[in-house]
């Protein structure tokens, strides 16, 4: 809406997803921490709780930064080039992303790295295709068949 009762309120609707967001992550960093005290270090190679928990805080913190730093412009003109560079090359995307997991898979023993090698790894996952296709979308080009 754009009348000045319609701003207030949205600026309020937003700051009650922020609020949420940021109670959600502050939740599961703390489950995540609770668990691998009482279960085991978190591993990605058996699923367990502690990995799954930490997951969610990774993705609720990531989205909760995402959306803060997406509300900061007043009138929006910064836009998110991750998520336009991803939703404009999805099926790419997925299809490089998992191609990409499965050679590290195969050409790496990941079972016998560490915690901070497995993040490291994570995190190159995320960065190759992210940096790819947002390099794509700086020169306006979507990939296609």
């Amino acid at each position: 809406m754009k009348t000045k009762e319609g701003i207030i309120r949205g600026h309020f609707e937003e700051q009650k997803v922020i609020i949420k967001l940021a109670l959600y992550s502050i939740f599961f960093f703390a489950s995540s921490e609770i668990s691998m005290l009482i279960f085991n270090t978190p591993s990605r190679r058996t699923c367990n709780i502690s990995w799954i928990l930490f997951q969610c805080w990774i993705v609720t913190s990531v989205f909760t930064v995402a959306f803060i730093c997406d509300r900061i412009t007043v009138d929006h003109s910064n836009p998110n080039r991750v998520s336009q560079s991803i939703n404009l090359n999805a099926l790419f995307t997925f299809v490089g992303s998992n191609l990409l997991c499965g050679l590290i898979n195969i050409t790496t023993f990941t079972l016998y790295f560490t915690f901070w090698e497995g993040m490291g790894l994570m995190y190159i996952y995320c960065l190759v295709p992210t940096v790819l296709y947002g390099i794509c979308l700086d020169y306006n080009k979507k990939l296609a068949f």
